[in-house]
């Protein structure tokens, strides 16, 4: 935090002695009489460090909202909170409506993004788990579907205690 400061402070002061450099060649244009060529040099230089200018207040711009940022995330993520809570109605109708207004473009979405992790998908899905009740080792998304199995049954029912 306290770099982030120190370097906005060293970026305004960059902005000021270039500010006073744009204001200089002004002036000097405004009094002096000079032949075109020489004119022509000068705006390409202001130009130029007009630039430079917008650059600098660009990235000043982008570290003070960086600054402002870590000091109100919490504040933030309480607004955020409590505006979802009071337009939660509102929210998922237009989340609705855009889901009927770009069916297409969510299934190309979809499609893509199947296709690009289908490697990571497969090996999610091959992972092997121990069933809690007979100990085999089931692929986690078949597991659901062992504990119905006859075998998994009659190992429940054999450990599992009867109160007659």
């Amino acid at each position: 935090m306290e770099e982030l400061k120190y370097e906005l402070l060293k970026m305004r002061k960059n902005i000021k002695m270039i500010q006073l450099d744009v204001a200089k060649m002004r002036n000097s244009l405004k009094e002096e009489y000079i032949s075109m060529e020489k004119g022509c040099a000068l705006e390409e230089k202001i130009k130029n460090d007009r630039r430079k200018l917008h650059k600098l207040l660009k990235e000043e711009m982008r570290i003070a909202t960086k600054i402002y940022r870590m000091k109100n995330k919490e504040k933030m993520k309480q607004y955020s909170k409590n505006y979802r809570e009071a337009n939660k109605e509102k929210i998922n109708q237009q989340k609705k409506e855009y889901r009927e207004a770009n069916k297409e473009k969510i299934k190309q979405y979809n499609k893509k993004h199947r296709e690009a992790n289908k490697e990571k998908m497969l090996e999610e899905m091959k992972q092997k788990v121990d069933c809690k009740f007979c100990n085999c080792a089931i692929t986690k998304k078949h597991l659901r579907r062992h504990q119905r199995t006859k075998k998994c049954l009659k190992t429940r029912q054999k450990h599992t205690p009867t109160t007659k």
